[in-house]
């Protein structure tokens, strides 16, 4: 299970200071105590619900539909609520300025988070097709936008559409690169991270479109850009080890899975998503070097943490593994004797 991430946790906080504001400004009997009370009480309570990660995103996605509705109720409450009070008439602008200020900037921030994050929104509701339109539809308002191209492209590589999910990379890199000219912003840590993951990302492009050479062009492209983040590095290191994998190269992709491994046990729970995948990564290397022992050891240790990996069709469906891996897999799986792990 995963904690919220602090910016979610900001927004919770930001609503419900939002929410009290209006409670102390606005309240009556017009409205209903225990509603007040409800959206008084839901956002500490989310600040501390351990959610896993796929929830976390279904979650943001619900609260991104809701958000507009919920505030378009409160404007609509609290002008029924002022104008119909006895003496709304004796300060009648003084009423509508109060209200009607806050409403403005709220619509227009609402608006402008929910209409660039509707795409993501759309992604989560299992309509890629949809959220690369809305994509495309936000590029021509926000052309130099490497944010935005990076997040087409991850829906075109999900949809194999692998020579479009490499064009909006190979923009996103330059629109980065572009950056860094501008403002020198080379100096930055989360530059570097950002300039390194989009070769990683392309690096994973070109894994799914079987072309590894390529592949690890770009992670060695991104490894060599100094002082990156953990989880960048782990990310590197492990779409490296893929790609000498299928290479057959298991001895230097064992390699780059323990340097990898290395800098994802320092990741926080909710970018722990790679430890897992890199000691798959092991599990299937020391199996393919004659190291059956150990590759053995490894799997039950991870399948004690992460039990889904004894599913093939998971491994299969979910995880996109290919035909030797799962052969390999499913040797692990029917053979847990040949060590036993205390």
């Amino acid at each position: 299970m995963n904690t919220i991430p602090f910016r979610t946790r900001l927004w919770a906080v930001g609503f419900l200071i939002l929410t009290a504001f209006f409670f102390f400004m606005f309240s009556s009997e017009s409205i209903p105590p225990a509603l007040l009370g409800f959206l008084l009480v839901i956002p500490p309570l989310v600040l501390f619900i351990p959610i896993s990660e796929k929830q976390l995103l279904k979650l943001q996605a619900v609260v991104l539909l809701l958000t507009p509705m919920l505030i378009m109720g409160f404007c609509i409450v609290f002008f029924i609520q002022l104008t119909s009070s006895d003496n709304s008439g004796d300060n009648i602008w003084l009423t509508l300025f109060l209200l009607l200020m806050p409403i403005l900037v709220l619509l227009w921030f609402c608006f402008r988070i929910f209409w660039f994050q509707w795409a993501a929104v759309l992604a989560q509701l299992g309509m890629p097709n949809l959220a690369i339109a809305h994509y495309t539809n936000l590029l021509r308002l926000a052309p130099n936008s490497p944010i935005l191209f990076s997040n087409r492209a991850l829906l075109h590589l999900n949809q194999a559409n692998y020579d479009d999910a490499l064009a909006d990379y190979d923009r996103a890199i330059e629109l980065v690169r572009a950056q860094k000219k501008q403002d020198n912003a080379a100096s930055t840590v989360d530059f570097r991270s950002n300039l390194s993951g989009l070769y990683g990302s392309r690096a994973a492009v070109h894994i799914a479109n079987h072309d590894f050479e390529p592949a690890i062009a770009d992670c060695d492209t991104g490894l060599a850009i100094p002082d990156l983040s953990p989880m960048v590095q782990a990310f590197l290191h492990h779409n490296r080890a893929a790609a000498l994998s299928e290479l057959q190269e298991y001895s230097d992709a064992l390699i780059d899975i323990e340097m990898g491994e290395e800098h994802a046990q320092s990741l926080p729970d909710h970018q722990a998503i790679l430890l897992p995948m890199l000691r798959s990564q092991k599990a299937l290397a020391l199996y393919q070097l004659e190291r059956e022992t150990d590759a053995a050891a490894v799997w039950q240790t991870l399948v004690r943490t992460h039990p889904n990996y004894q599913n093939v069709e998971w491994l299969k469906n979910d995880m996109k593994w290919r035909d030797w891996q799962l052969d390999v897999a499913k040797q692990l799986i029917n053979n847990p004797s040949q060590v036993n792990v205390a």
